[in-house]
């Protein structure tokens, strides 16, 4: 009379369920963990680590400056988060549109230096247009051409005061621009030199 434990026929070994042999299902269960951690650990972490970031609030300034003393007051846009950056730059995001301000070394030929930032642009993948002459009202004045990236449409702005020279590009969802490209605008004709 055979048994639950009985052999299998023509096998040493007692009859098991197929799916649950401890030699194949452990060594399973720890490779699904492991693709489980390589994919959600860093997921989680980027989640956890998130930028730091502050709401500005109506009146803020930011003073930019760089390591030889150049400096540019700017007005960020009120509402918009300022994501932690270097002295030298401005970061602030809403939702999916970015506003990038730096300050830079004085460039001898603002055109030159326009183009070396389009060659730069387009090895990343990001599309810009030729620069048209562009002034602020705190007379900044120099070249801004319009940037499409992933989507969405902006400035890329190379603008001079004296020895201060600034960078600017923007990156708004075709969707928000009516709304955000004149804060940024109004951003824009804040720069100036203290």
């Amino acid at each position: 009379m055979e048994t639950a434990g009985a052999l299998a026929a023509g096998s040493d070994r007692p009859f098991r369920n197929g799916w649950f042999e401890r030699q194949t299902f452990w060594p399973a269960v720890a490779i699904v963990l492991l693709v489980l951690a390589v994919v959600a650990i860093p997921t989680w972490l980027n989640h956890a680590i998130a930028e730091p970031t502050s709401t500005v609030a109506e009146g803020d300034t930011a003073t930019l400056k760089t390591d030889d003393d150049h400096q540019v007051v700017v007005e960020p846009i009120p509402g918009w988060e300022r994501i932690d950056s270097p002295p030298d730059q401005l970061q602030l995001r809403n939702g999916k549109a970015t506003v990038t301000v730096r300050v830079a070394e004085s460039a001898d030929n603002l055109d030159r230096y326009f183009r070396r930032l389009i060659r730069q642009l387009r090895t990343s993948g990001v599309q810009v247009l030729p620069g048209t002459p562009s002034k602020t009202d705190a007379g900044f004045s120099g070249l801004t051409g319009m940037v499409v990236d992933d989507g969405k449409s902006g400035d890329l702005s190379v603008l001079a005061n004296g020895e201060a020279m600034v960078t600017l590009q923007s990156l708004v969802p075709p969707d928000q621009a009516d709304q955000l490209n004149p804060q940024i605008t109004t951003m824009v004709n804040s720069l100036r030199v203290p």
